[in-house]
């Protein structure tokens, strides 16, 4: 392969060999796996995007010293090739982080942005079970006064716009109403998931995704919302149903001699 370089044949005399390259190819992964045991590179906790599975990894963290406050939100990792994919978590620093962005790699380490999540959602499925997904929040209603209505009646009102991880259980929040009240223990703040932008983030299988949601203030019912469970529009679990192949009762009777002679076999 030849190699590009200011000193040529024509600029003698030559100092370099042209097999640096290959030097480099060698050599790249050894650099980044030695800098991951350095100081610069810290210990995290990598978690699947419904925090089922996890393992504790080494990468290294750029913009921990954020110049603004919205910054101060938003980290990058870096980590070896072939680890991050867009919808995971990232536990650091004592609070989880979302891979938000598309991974990208410059042949030596792999790169991602990540976001800070500041409240765990917590809803039911179509079929009762509890599905939770630790989200990520901004606001969709800056300039707006808090309140809407007549003379007669004044409502609440705000928005967010809700990042959370691309999976199947995740894509049931869509239409659904769930609490998001930093009071955790008694939260009357019900918001409706109103809008789904659920292509935007796609990014492949190999790279994952996430969801983006708008989140709308409505009203708290106490008739279907239970706070103690930290659940909008509660039902109970709807139970299984049986398994027709199954049978519950067995009983059987061996007819026939009953005496059993060793070394011969008999059918019942």
């Amino acid at each position: 392969m030849k190699e590009w370089y200011l000193l040529t044949s024509d600029t003698r005399p030559n100092s370099i060999g042209g097999y640096e390259n290959d030097a480099f190819v060698d050599y790249k992964d050894d650099a980044f796996q030695e800098a991951l045991q350095t100081d610069i590179a810290t210990s995290v906790t990598l978690y699947s995007s419904d925090l089922s599975k996890s393992k504790e990894i080494r990468c290294i963290v750029q913009g921990n010293t954020a110049d603004t406050q919205l910054k101060s939100f938003e980290r990058a990792v870096l980590i070896p090739i072939g680890t991050l994919k867009a919808g995971m978590y990232i536990f650091f620093e004592n609070r989880y982080w979302l891979i938000t962005g598309y991974p990208g790699n410059n042949k030596i380490y792999e790169k991602a942005t990540i976001i800070l999540c500041q409240y765990k959602l917590r809803w039911q499925d179509d079929s009762g079970s509890i599905i939770e997904r630790w989200a990520n929040f901004t606001s969709a209603s800056k300039y707006d006064t808090g309140e809407n209505g007549n003379q007669t009646i004044f409502l609440t009102s705000n928005n967010f716009t809700v990042w959370v991880p691309e999976d199947d259980d995740a894509f049931t929040l869509d239409k659904k109403r769930v609490f998001i009240d930093r009071d955790t223990k008694n939260p009357t703040k019900v918001f409706e998931i109103t809008r789904s932008d659920d292509v935007l983030y796609l990014f492949g299988e190999d790279h994952g995704g996430i969801l983006s949601f708008i989140a709308d203030k409505t009203e708290l019912n106490l008739e279907v919302d239970r706070p103690d469970l930290g659940l909008c529009d509660y039902k109970e679990s709807a139970p299984l149903p049986p398994d027709p192949d199954e049978t519950t009762d067995l009983s059987a009777v061996i007819s026939g001699k009953s005496n059993l002679i060793n070394g011969f076999s008999r059918t019942y």
